[in-house]
């Protein structure tokens, strides 16, 4: 789809079918700051995938956000699962937004808020070294997206979105 990036869940691809962003310094920790990581994702089934992971491939979990989609759920997790909402459509673009203001953490889907408000007094890490993030794939391997994915951006220090709102339609 035009403008977007495609993934062909495919784990045997050459090239590797997933992005990564690694940190070389501390740019991506957002401490206990505000954030938000946003993006639009065009789904191609319905199976179990992961968005975008800042964990790390040798499984050191901590404090990290994580958004997947597992048993029909959309899921935020950072240590566990702190918020589960309405699982993505297939074969139809989602907007899906992540924000944190203060200590409050919400998850957006189409600019509506899905699942509870997470009360979040996290101290969020970087990501691990060179591991950095994945995007279209859990850092461990496997879980990979199959569709596309638009717009992805991380803003640092501000949340833009902190209640329900009409999606950008531009970039």
């Amino acid at each position: 789809i035009k403008g977007s990036v495609e993934f062909t869940g495919s784990t045997t691809s050459t090239a590797g079918d997933y992005l990564t962003v690694a940190e070389t310094g501390s740019e991506l920790t957002f401490g206990t700051g505000d954030f938000m990581i946003e993006f639009w994702v065009h789904r191609n089934n319905t199976d179990n995938v992961v968005y975008f992971d800042w964990r790390n491939v040798s499984g050191n979990q901590g404090a990290r956000p994580t958004l997947y989609s597992f048993s029909s759920e959309l899921r935020y997790f950072s240590g566990s699962d702190r918020i589960t909402g309405t699982d993505l459509s297939a074969n139809a673009w989602n907007h899906v937004v992540v924000c944190r203001s203060g200590t409050s953490t919400k998850m957006f889907v189409n600019g509506n808020q899905v699942g509870s408000t997470y009360t979040d007094s996290t101290t969020y890490l970087s990501p691990q070294g060179s591991e950095g993030i994945y995007i279209g794939a859990f850092a461990g391997g496997d879980y990979d997206l199959s569709g596309f994915i638009s717009n992805f951006r991380v803003v640092k220090g501000t949340a833009l979105y902190t209640d329900n709102f009409i999606p950008p339609t531009r970039e």
